[in-house]
């Protein structure tokens, strides 16, 4: 007996232990901890045998070197000690950052899709302002990049102090300097924010770190100089290329000629022979170093003596793309070509640079901007335009540039949206073309027509063509295809459910933080947002309340507990079930009455079950039993009542069929009418309600 006893307290006290599981994780810093769970499947934190979170959480992980603990509602973040830092409600998403300390920050995504940055004492560094955010390390510091909402960006400190107010269309750290952007502008900024050159001239801004280090400045075609406090060496106003030399000068080229200006700006000389030239040394002695294209060089000292010299040499190098091969030609005055294996010229040997993508040739005249080929030598796009970057061919369409402006032209090469009023330009899946202006985004045709208006801060199509998604300041909105728009951008989230069985419309569902409703494809209000946070069809439970829909709503603050409202928003409840079952019981009986042959009580019965809900097939029934009972005139009307409660067609044509020979037979008896109503006259009028019919259908299905 003793040993049955010590046997069943050994097992009790043993229970505890075999019912915890145990498993070895370790943080990202390398600490190794146990994971514990216990019998009721709550977790905790063991480290070095020590319990230094309690087993209390659903949820544990390892977030940087730091652990999240999740409970129903609620984020806990704790230390590698086990010291709790901060919480969340559960609503919020959380990102370890590691900064240039290696310690860790956190990046937090609220209910909204609003973004923050939080320290590891749970203090805002950054409040929830933003759609990104990025941290850069940069040997100035660590740097917060972000974007609003509205899409302006802007930088700060790590300690959250703003370096850049978040008004630039761009803003983007590079080698020691800010790059800025505005409407099209370039400029550039320094590390404690100060602007050096202003994003309000020209075009592109480029720090070029050289012996002398300088910012190269475009402006359309031209390129000019400026030092690193902004002061204009050399304007861009004249020369397509230009570079700081070590001496001082400035090596510039005017369209396939090279030249030099003093270290004032003056133009020193400009050489109709060669193509580059820059200064050099040679055995001690300063020269300038001529050269022509890839066809040879000569090497000229001060005085304008031959030093060294390479003849120029027409060459040839045969290349393959893609499958595609050709030769690229370079003649004597340095220009480029390409022909075929076989020596047949596709592109004469005129341009400065040549490229190949896709199918085609990219050429570039330094007096004209690009042009393209097709690789059979065809010109698609002249090189006299003053495109500014190389055509890219996006299959459907050429994207075309201008400084900081996109336009489009098609595949025989006209310009069908001119490079000068939009930054970017893509394709949609419809053929429509998403462009931005600024910060803002729209959607025109094929022909630069506006579809949505430029005023977006996010735009897209959705992903099956039905519409158009667009945001402000973080809320969505839907527009048609025709740009009208259906739901304003005012929603922390919308999705969409096409019809079909279970859903009666084409429907949007809308939130608001955590509050949800329902919209017609029109826009029209099914559900709006209310105080429920969750909002469906229910097609499971509808038939037990004599509906094919109903929609279900849940408010998380009363437990989850299920409210249903018919399509009208009218609320369904335990009553509206009992009355549903008393008006089938009131249906059977009318049936059973009908088959027989009881037809005044069948009627007395049909008129009972539709005083409770009414549908088109109980009206039709009634209109039946009046037929039968030849109550004409009240069959008549039974059966306006079923034409108005469709949309069931076939019942709606047999209610036609019933009342037009309903017609006929009331004026044929003495109903107060002597007209004679005959085959053809009720044939006419069935197949004039029948059209009526057809249009009234065409008009339910355009509407829904």
């Amino acid at each position: 007996m003793r040993r049955i006893l010590f046997a069943l307290i050994a097992l009790a006290l043993a229970i505890p232990v075999f019912s915890q599981t145990r498993e070895e994780k370790k943080l990202a810093d390398g600490t190794p901890y146990t994971l514990v769970k216990d019998a009721n499947r709550l977790r905790g934190v063991e480290v070095n045998g020590t319990l230094i979170i309690p087993c209390q959480y659903q949820y544990i992980s390892a977030l940087g070197d730091v652990y999240q603990c999740e409970t129903d509602d609620a984020k806990l973040y704790f230390d590698s000690n086990g010291n709790q830092l901060f919480s969340l409600t559960k609503d919020h998403w959380v990102t370890p950052l590691t900064n240039k300390d290696k310690k860790t920050i956190f990046l937090v995504d609220d209910v909204s899709g609003k973004s923050g940055v939080l320290d590891l004492q749970g203090r805002m560094v950054l409040p929830y302002n933003y759609k990104y955010i990025s941290l850069q390390q940069t040997p100035d510091g660590d740097f917060f990049e972000v974007t609003k909402h509205d899409n302006y960006q802007g930088a700060y400190t790590a300690n959250g102090e703003e370096v850049i107010p978040c008004q630039y269309d761009m803003v983007h750290y590079w080698n020691g300097y800010f790059q800025i952007q505005k409407d099209a502008y370039a400029g550039m900024c320094d590390p404690t924010g100060k602007v050096i050159v202003p994003a309000d001239t020209y075009d592109h801004v480029t720090y070029l770190n050289h012996s002398i280090p300088y910012f190269l400045v475009g402006k359309g075609m031209y390129k000019g100089i400026l030092d690193t406090q902004g002061k204009v060496l050399l304007p861009a106003n004249r020369y397509n290329y230009a570079s700081l030399m070590i001496n001082g000068e400035f090596t510039v080229g005017l369209g396939d000629k090279a030249g030099i200006c003093d270290a004032s700006g003056n133009e020193k000389f400009i050489s109709d022979e060669y193509t580059n030239i820059y200064y050099t040394e040679r055995n001690g002695v300063p020269a300038y170093y001529y050269r022509k294209g890839q066809a040879g060089y000569v090497l000229k000292d001060f005085q304008g003596n031959v030093i060294e010299e390479e003849k120029p040499t027409v060459k040839r190098e045969t290349k393959t793309d893609d499958g595609f091969t050709y030769v690229a030609v370079t003649d004597v005055t340095g220009l480029e070509g390409i022909e075929t294996t076989s020596g047949k010229t596709l592109i004469p040997a005129k341009y400065s640079r040549i490229f190949y993508s896709d199918g085609t040739f990219s050429v570039y005249s330094e007096g004209g901007g690009y042009g393209l080929y097709d690789s059979k030598g065809k010109v698609l796009i002249e090189a006299n335009r003053g495109y500014t970057l190389p055509i890219t061919n996006r299959q459907k369409y050429y994207l075309v540039e201008k400084g900081n402006y996109s336009g489009i032209a098609d595949l025989n090469g006209n310009e069908i949206i001119t490079p000068d009023r939009y930054q970017s330009i893509g394709q949609l899946d419809n053929g429509m073309y998403l462009v931005k202006k600024g910060n803002l985004y729209g959607v025109i045709n094929k022909s630069g027509k506006e579809i949505l208006p430029v005023k977006y801060h996010e735009c897209d199509l959705y992903y099956d063509g039905h519409h158009y998604e667009t945001r402000m300041n973080g809320l969505h909105g839907i527009c048609d295809l025709q740009g009208r728009e259906i739901l304003p951008p005012q929603f922390t989230d919308i999705s969409f459910s096409e019809k079909d069985k279970y859903h009666p419309f084409d429907t949007y569902y809308v939130k608001n933080g955590q509050k949800c409703g329902m919209y017609k494809s029109n826009g029209e209000i099914l559900f709006p947002v209310s105080a429920y946070e969750y909002v469906d069809y229910d097609t499971f439970h509808a038939e037990d309340y004599g509906y094919d829909f109903l929609i279900e709503a849940r408010d998380k603050t009363v437990g989850g507990t299920k409210v249903f409202f018919d399509l009208n928003l009218n609320p369904v409840n335990e009553s509206t079930k009992e009355a549903e079952k008393r008006r089938n019981e009131l249906w059977e009986q009318a049936e059973e009455a009908f088959h027989a042959g009881k037809y005044s009580t069948a009627c007395e019965l049909y008129e009972q079950a539709g005083n409770i809900r009414w549908e088109a097939d109980l009206a039709y029934n009634v209109s039946v039993c009046h037929y039968k009972l030849k109550n004409y005139s009240k069959a008549v009307e039974a059966a306006d009542r079923c034409i108005q409660l469709g949309p069931s067609d076939t019942t709606r044509v047999d209610a036609y069929n019933l009342k037009g020979k309903c017609q006929n037979y009331a004026s044929n008896v003495s109903e107060g009418s002597s007209k004679s109503y005959s085959d053809r006259d009720m044939l006419v009028d069935i197949a004039k309600s029948a059209y009526k019919l057809y249009r009234d259908y065409r008009k339910f299905r355009k509407t829904f």
